[in-house]
């Protein structure tokens, strides 16, 4: 088995958008164990430790673009493993610092719900005036 480590500086729309809950589940669920968590001021740096072929996937499943996260730039650099993790988790920073960060999340979910509700009506508009009596 050929463990190896991977080092990540991820770059753009990454903090406080729920990146690091998406990194962990990724790296978990491909069996890998590091460590992610928020870089000042912008990006997040990401540690991971495992089998070559599923660090590979993890790095190209990193490269996430939906509607909160944007990751632009991914710096990669590959080194020998150390085994120094027991698992993947998040290093969290202070805690009003994270619960600003979870309602930062969750205000961007909620306008995103509102814009989306009111384009559908928007269009569940047009088309009853369209067909209307």
């Amino acid at each position: 088995m050929d463990m190896k480590r991977v080092e990540i500086v991820a770059s753009g729309d990454v903090q406080k958008v729920g990146f690091r809950d998406v990194v962990q589940k990724i790296g978990r669920d491909l069996g890998l164990s590091g460590t992610v968590e928020n870089r000042e001021p912008y990006d997040v740096a990401i540690v991971a430790e495992g089998e070559v072929e599923a660090l590979e996937d993890f790095v190209r499943a990193l490269m996430i673009r939906d509607r909160l996260i944007q990751v632009r730039k991914l710096e990669v650099s590959w080194q020998e493993a150390t085994g120094e993790f027991p698992y993947f988790k998040i290093l969290r920073g202070e805690w009003h610092e994270e619960l600003g960060e979870s309602l930062d999340v969750a205000n961007k979910l909620l306008q995103r719900s509102i814009e989306a509700n009111e384009e559908y009506l928007a269009e569940a508009r047009e088309i009853l005036d369209g067909r209307g009596p």
